[in-house]
C-alpha cells in the first residue's frame, strides 16, 4: 500500500512525475449514466466550488468506502453494469470505456469518472496500450 500511495503522490494528470497539474476539476470529471431504457451515455459532471479554507472547495459528498485497484495490462471486460455508484480516479495508465450508445472514451491519469450505470446493459472497459492501470474507487451513496 505504501508504494501505491507514493506513486499517487508523485504522478500528476499528464502521467509525468513531479510536474504541476494546471487543469481545473471540471476538465476531469465525467460520468456514464443509464437512461430510462437501460442504455448508458456519457455526461460531463459540473463541480461547484466555493471559497473555503485554503482555497476553493466543493460540498462534501457522502462516501461509504474506498478501494485501491491495480488492473492488468490485458484487462478487457464485456458488457456489465457498475456494481454500485463509484467515483473512479485514474492514477496511472489508461482505460477505454464504451457505453451502450456506442460512444468510446479513453481516460488517463488525473481523470475522474462517476460510474452510475448500475442498471441496464452497462459498459465495456478495457486496458489500452498494454499498460497496467492504477486507480482508486470511492463508493458513493
Amino acid at each position: 500500500m505504501t508504494d501505491f500511495v507514493e506513486t499517487m503522490a508523485s504522478i500528476d494528470a499528464s502521467g509525468s512525475k513531479n510536474k504541476r497539474n494546471t487543469r481545473g476539476i471540471n476538465d476531469a470529471v465525467h460520468a456514464y449514466v443509464p437512461d430510462a431504457h437501460g442504455e448508458s451515455h456519457f455526461e460531463e459532471v459540473e463541480v461547484d466550488l466555493s471559497a473555503g479554507a485554503g482555497g476553493a472547495v466543493s460540498e462534501v459528498l457522502a462516501a461509504t468506502g474506498l478501494m485501491f485497484r491495480r488492473t492488468a495490462p490485458n484487462y478487457d471486460v464485456a458488457w456489465h453494469p457498475a456494481p454500485q455508484r463509484y467515483f473512479i480516479i485514474n492514477v496511472q495508465g489508461h482505460v477505454e470505456l464504451q457505453v451502450s450508445d456506442g460512444e468510446k472514451r479513453v481516460f488517463g491519469p488525473g481523470s475522474i469518472v462517476l460510474a452510475e450505470d448500475t442498471t441496464g446493459k452497462g459498459h465495456i472497459s478495457r486496458a489500452i496500450d498494454g499498460e497496467e492501470r492504477w486507480s482508486v474507487f470511492v463508493q458513493v451513496l
